[in-house]
């Protein structure tokens, strides 16, 4: 018995249930990874990888009955062949011999004919049934996608202001998917203590695989930028050496989407005092950039518009429709304000753009629209917060790619702080007074919250330690709609405390930020035990917060007076003991978690651990110091000079140096802080991590009172200003 087996169904049934033997076919499904916090099982597959497996569905076969061959045997003479035969004819003995043998003869060769045929068939049929019996190999192929991947595209400054005679071909820079760099320091407002969880889940590494080289240059520039499908991510950092290169590149984007039709190109300029020097530079080399344009013939007639709007506490459009002039332009960027209220609205005003102008864009007219922000802050806090992610969804909405012009982003620290010079006229005329400031602006952090310590251990941070990436709500602006952000180099000369660090963007690959929102990035964080310990320390050494500032804002200065400087000194010695006992808890918790430590996949959270830890133990040899310091000045104070006339001691103010006054409580915790800021540098060469590190060794664990002299009897000055001296804000 044979069967003949119909052909398998293409009904794809799942793993649990292929139980048979049969026939089996292969099939490819894709397994998508969940996070168990979104509630599904996904514990056997590691988070944030697509497994394609070879995986067996089945085809039950159906076997139909065949009737069997007849037997091939030898037809027997009838009965009555003798009296059949004629009279005149005898049977003949021989020839009855003859036909028994080749009866006999047909017979064996019919059996053995028959014996083949079937040991074949049965052959074949053990053949086609038996490789089916063995379970196929199950082949997985791991497919990986690099996740922020950036691309560095550096061109040095081109100070010629004299337009090009030709255009260079070149790939567009935001065709390829990339992602990075900032919070407000808002978000360090109370939180509760977290509850840490004993789990944490493991992330696997980048599984790459090598497809081979690819020929990417067979097509041309303007074709291979013209087919890059709406929705690709956007450029999330391109270094640019000054203004000169990042107008060639945006020359070059506008080049690209002109490829694909018509477009409206709008410049959004914050209006704060520090850019206005920007705003000019601008506009001067805004006139080559229309002009190389205009070398192309896919920016002639009305294929290419501009808009200009600018923003600070209020929206200002300075072209209601867009235009095709260049004098227009120029005189639109010229009436830009200078708004001095500190204010920049930065992510509502972004919005209000693509709302102004998506009119003339769009669908009905097939125009694309692009936002060019030009801006040296992070914008608002607050505005941050509340606008961000719906001004994200307008520009999707309008299809308008973001791009930006922006300046590194303050490493783990929502501020910097410039040096900033404000003059007085005198009253009838003469030399005008001047008078020099440090003033706060919003430039950070490069992550959707903190995620370094904000207090330099005796009060607020002032450093300018660049990130290496930009502000975050910038750079996720313009990765999430297709643009793409442009750092300028960084730092500005006013900068107060520069640090000219420039770090090496591939080098820097591995500690990228999370661009995700801040409510996704929060749900993760606070979903590791060791991230969200790291928060809480964060927090609660915020100096920031008011009813913690008054506990960690260690005095830097004291009254010249001796009665004043005692009573003030007994006071930050009591805050100082309080100060210490919470770091020596802080050492504890983190030194406890080391496990989770080394279990944590992304770089970037392992290094914040290693240099959180080793500033912890800094400062509680610091601050342990200071207390120390400051009882001994009590009982023997520093010499200061005598009295005089035009000369008094008018304070004391603090500065950190080498030598420390309690060795046998301070010195084992400093050599053990030293310790750990070498091993960082070692590790984290290259990076902010090992910078800050630097920085930390450099200060030294001891501190010391300096007098400070000042003239108590004045000369009269005649040219007092005529308005009184304020804080700037920029």
């Amino acid at each position: 018995m044979f069967g003949a087996i119909l052909p398998c169904s293409p009904t794809l049934r799942p793993i649990s249930a292929v139980s048979s033997p049969h026939v089996r076919c292969c099939a490819k499904e894709t397994i998508v990874s969940v996070p168990p916090s979104l509630g599904s099982d996904a514990s056997s597959v590691p988070l944030g990888r697509v497994v394609y497996t070879a995986v067996p569905y089945v085809a039950e076969p159906v076997m139909e009955e065949v009737a069997a061959a007849a037997p091939h045997t030898a037809s027997a003479p009838p009965a009555n062949a003798a009296a059949s035969a004629p009279d005149d004819e005898e049977p003949v003995a021989g020839e009855a011999r003859i036909n028994i043998g080749r009866d006999l003869m047909f017979s064996v060769l019919a059996c053995l004919s028959s014996a083949v045929v079937h040991f074949a068939l049965i052959l074949m049929l053990g053949l086609w049934i038996t490789p089916q019996l063995v379970r196929p190999t199950v082949q997985i192929i791991e497919a990986s996608v690099e996740e922020r991947p950036v691309d560095e595209v550096v061109q040095r400054l081109d100070k010629n202001l004299k337009p090009a005679t030709q255009l260079a071909t070149a790939s567009s820079a935001s065709a390829s998917s990339s992602s990075i760099a900032m919070a407000s320091m808002s978000q360090a407002t109370q939180v509760a203590v977290p509850k840490l969880n004993t789990t944490i889940v493991d992330r696997p590494t980048a599984v790459h695989v090598d497809v081979g080289a690819v020929n990417v240059f067979t097509t041309t520039g303007t074709t291979f930028a013209a087919s890059v499908p709406q929705g690709t991510l956007g450029e999330a950092l391109t270094a640019a050496d000054g203004y000169g290169t990042a107008m060639d590149i945006l020359t070059q984007e506008i080049l690209n989407k002109l490829a694909r039709g018509k477009v409206l190109v709008v410049w959004v300029f914050d209006q704060s005092l520090s850019m206005k020097d920007d705003q000019a530079e601008i506009r001067d080399r805004i006139e080559k950039v229309y002009e190389e344009l205009g070398l192309s013939s896919a920016a002639g007639g009305d294929a290419l518009w501009t808009g200009v709007v600018s923003y600070g506490k209020n929206f200002a459009v300075h072209t209601p429709k867009p235009t095709t002039f260049l004098k227009e332009i120029k005189a639109a960027i010229d009436q830009v304000p200078v708004d001095e209220s500190g204010e920049e609205f930065m992510c509502q005003a972004v919005g209000q753009a693509v709302n102004n102008f998506r009119q003339f864009s769009g669908a009905g007219s097939g125009r694309q629209l692009m936002l060019v922000l030009v801006s040296d802050e992070s914008g608002n806090p607050d505005d941050n917060q509340r606008s961000l992610e719906p001004t994200i969804k307008a520009c999707k909405d309008a299809k308008a790619g973001v791009y930006v012009l922006g300046r590194e982003a303050v490493f783990g620290y929502p501020f910097a702080h410039m040096n900033w010079t404000v003059t007085r006229p005198a009253v009838g005329g003469g030399t005008p007074l001047t008078r020099s400031y440090v003033v706060p602006v919003d430039r950070g952090p490069e992550t959707p919250m903190v995620e370094m310590l904000q207090t330099e251990g005796y009060q607020k941070r002032f450093d300018a330690h660049p990130s290496g990436f930009g502000p975050y709500e910038q750079v996720r602006m313009a990765r999430e709609t297709g643009g793409m952000f442009l750092m300028l180099p960084s730092p500005e000369l006013g900068l107060f405390r520069r640090d000219t660090t420039v770090f090496d963007l591939e080098l820097m690959r591995p500690y990228l930020p999370d661009l995700r929102s801040r409510d996704q990035y929060a749900h993760e964080r606070d979903y590791s035990p060791l991230r969200s310990l790291i928060w809480k320390v964060v927090n609660d050494l915020n100096p920031y917060k008011p009813e913690i500032g008054r506990y960690i804002n260690l005095a830097q200065r004291f009254s010249g007076d001796r009665a004043t400087w005692n009573r003030e000194m007994d006071a930050e010695i009591a805050k100082a003991r309080q100060y210490v006992l919470y770091l020596d808890a802080a050492e504890k918790a983190l030194r406890g978690s080391r496990n989770l430590r080394d279990r944590e996949k992304e770089p970037r959270w392992r290094a914040h651990y290693d240099l959180i830890l080793a500033q912890v133990v800094a400062y509680k040899a610091r601050v342990y110091e200071y207390g120390a310091y400051l009882a001994n000045f009590k009982v023997n104070p520093k010499p200061f000079d005598p009295p005089t006339a035009n000369r008094v001691l008018g304070r004391w103010d603090l500065r950190e140096r080498g030598k420390t006054v309690a060795d046998k409580i301070t010195k084992p915790l400093a050599e053990d802080a030293a310790n750990q800021f070498r091993a960082i540098i070692a590790e984290y060469d290259g990076t902010p991590w090992a910078t800050r590190a630097e920085y930390e060794l450099s200060r030294g664990f001891g501190i010391d009172l300096v007098p400070v002299y000042f003239n108590p009897n004045p000369p009269l000055n005649p040219r007092r200003p005529v308005t009184p001296f304020a804080p700037p804000k920029i």
